[in-house]
C-alpha cells in the first residue's frame, strides 16, 4: 500500500466521525470515539483468537 493510499484511508475513516462543520470539541470527541471503536475491535479479535485456542486445547 502506498503512502498516498494510506493517507486516503485514514482520511476516509476520520470523515466517518467528523465533517467540515464540526467544532474542535466535536473533532476530538469523534477521534476519541474512532480510537475507542478500533480498540474494541482489536480486543474482540484477541478474544476470538484466545477462545479458538482454548477450545482447541480442550478437545485435544
Amino acid at each position: 500500500m502506498s503512502l498516498t493510499q494510506r493517507v486516503e484511508l485514514i482520511n476516509a475513516i476520520i470523515h466517518k466521525y467528523v465533517n467540515s462543520h464540526s467544532t474542535l470539541m466535536e473533532y476530538f470527541n469523534g477521534i476519541q470515539n474512532m480510537l475507542l471503536s478500533e480498540l474494541q475491535k482489536a480486543q474482540y479479535q484477541n478474544y476470538l483468537t484466545n477462545l479458538s485456542f482454548s477450545l482447541a486445547s480442550l478437545s485435544a
